[in-house]
């Protein structure tokens, strides 16, 4: 039997999580932010994308970062079958 990969969470809904889990009001958002509150409603309810510059401006308004690994990390590829 096949294992099943484990989901991965998009950055729009893990973003949309984020945006939730902070507590903060749509109006809270378009304050901090100076997004129009009908985009933000928009884009929480799934009914549109946001540009990547709204998207790092809603995230910095709840705290939200992203790491990135280095170079060195990210090349996780096993030798140890080869040879």
């Amino acid at each position: 039997m096949a294992k099943k990969k484990p989901q991965r969470t998009t950055l729009p809904d893990g973003l949309r999580q984020a945006l939730t889990n902070s507590g903060k009001t749509s109006y809270q958002l378009m304050a901090e932010t100076k997004i129009s509150h009908g985009v933000i409603l928009r884009f929480m309810k799934g009914e549109r994308d946001i540009r990547l510059e709204t998207a790092e401006k809603l995230a910095a308004a709840v705290g939200l970062t992203v790491n990135v690994p280095s170079a060195q990390k990210a090349d996780t590829t096993d030798n140890s079958s080869e040879g």
